[in-house]
């Protein structure tokens, strides 16, 4: 019997050393795996095995998918290694790959892979956060296709996204998570088109039935919008109006007033009315609430749902909140 299972090992190891890049894979892996759970263990494997691990092209996405997970994480000590570690390898400039690029990239296809599951959205969106408060995004630009071969902003797409996840939800940290990502994006001074769509999910949210979440997104509005070098007359009334105490209140009609009015000086366009509750739930389904249907893109992504040509997220977003809060 011990013989057997020695000769399996053997076959085992003869199987995996003939993988592609074992090498450089194997040269990833700490000799001493000793304490890996500790604090010091878990900086030791993203600080050396995960860096080395997402230049080896055939793990690199693999390794990048449980950095970014990792970041995202809920327990603290994961979380702070995860995100020390690759803000510290996001600064370094490195030839051998563009690492920004696939962080971007992947950050914007887990979302659209794993849309509306919540264990994997859910650290994507704060690890959008941890990024760009890091300043890992930082005099960084990219842009990519939409399925029909247009460009976009990263930061565009990024937002959309976290805008879609959003939809429906009924968690409220959630919403404070989103929040605080597209507060990075609503004050961006590249992406007019970034701006817009960040600022309106923002808006989409003062619009909630929890009075945390209005909370919340008019604080970060108008962190937003204070942050800008160029503050006109509207904008000056806009942040006077966020400031208000009155967005933890009941939804009253002074208040749909101020957000309407809020859209109007900040040059957006006030999401469509729906007709009654019938609509509004019609509109909240997931077939109708599509990622790639939203005010700053009208393209659908690739796991869009045939719905129509007139399909809006605007309007769905709306429906949702509108009838949330009857």
């Amino acid at each position: 019997g011990g013989g057997g299972g020695g000769g399996d090992d053997d076959d085992s190891h003869v199987f995996v050393s003939n993988a592609k890049d074992f090498e450089s894979i194997q040269a990833c892996v700490p000799v001493d795996a000793k304490d890996v759970s500790s604090e010091a263990g878990l900086q030791r494997v993203f600080s050396h095995c995960l860096t080395k691990a997402v230049l080896v092209a055939p793990y690199a996405d693999y390794a990048l998918s449980g950095w970014v997970a990792s970041t995202g994480a809920v327990t603290e000590s994961l979380a702070k290694a995860a995100s020390t570690a690759l803000l510290s390898v996001l600064a370094k400039e490195d030839e051998r790959v563009d690492l920004k690029e696939k962080v971007a990239t992947h950050l914007i296809e887990t979302f659209d892979a794993y849309s509306k599951i919540d264990r994997v959205t859910v650290a994507a969106i704060r690890c959008v956060d941890v990024l760009f408060t890091g300043g890992a995004f930082d005099s960084f630009s990219l842009t990519i296709k939409t399925p029909d071969g247009a460009s976009k902003d990263y930061k565009t797409a990024l937002s959309d996204r976290i805008r879609f996840e959003c939809a429906g939800t009924r968690d409220v940290s959630k919403y404070i998570l989103a929040a605080n990502a597209l507060s990075h994006v609503a004050s961006c001074t590249d992406s007019v088109e970034a701006k817009e769509s960040a600022r309106l999910g923002l808006l989409a949210m003062m619009r909630n039935k929890f009075p945390r979440v209005r909370q919340i997104a008019s604080e970060v509005l108008h962190m937003a919008l204070s942050s800008e070098d160029d503050v006109d007359a509207n904008t000056e009334e806009v942040m006077g109006m966020l400031t208000a105490r009155f967005w933890e209140a009941t939804m009253n009609a002074e208040m749909k007033e101020a957000i309407h009015v809020i859209y109007a000086k900040l040059g957006l366009e006030i999401p469509k009315q729906t007709t009654g509750k019938k609509d509004a739930l019609k509109t909240i389904t997931e077939e109708n609430i599509v990622p790639g249907v939203l005010a700053s893109s009208k393209v659908p992504t690739t796991h869009a749902k045939k719905i129509g040509d007139t399909a809006d997220e605007n309007s769905s977003y709306q429906s949702l909140v509108e009838f949330s809060g009857r």
